[in-house]
């Protein structure tokens, strides 16, 4: 085990509150990131929103989040029905 397997075991860790699960990305994070990255009004002043460059750019995220980062971009999951609030 080298040394990025053991700092993401340590510290990818969930943080829970009453109401909701604070957690890294994960691969299923694509679909609801790429519906953010393609609002208007969430991306004004930084990318384009055509489909297809949304797509990319929410798989980039992902991707840099979970094998790159060491304090990147966290979900904010509602525990009572599983919908990300961010």
């Amino acid at each position: 085990m080298d040394f990025e397997d053991i700092w993401r075991r340590k510290f990818r860790i969930n943080l829970e509150t009453p109401r909701f699960v604070l957690r890294p990305l994960i691969a299923e994070d694509v679909q609801w990131l790429t519906e953010l990255f393609r609002d208007v009004d969430v991306n004004r002043f930084l990318w384009s929103t055509e489909p297809a460059e949304a797509r990319r750019t929410a798989e980039a995220v992902v991707f840099l989040d979970m094998h790159r980062s060491h304090f990147g971009v966290w979900a904010i999951q509602d525990k009572h029905d599983g919908v990300i609030v961010f």
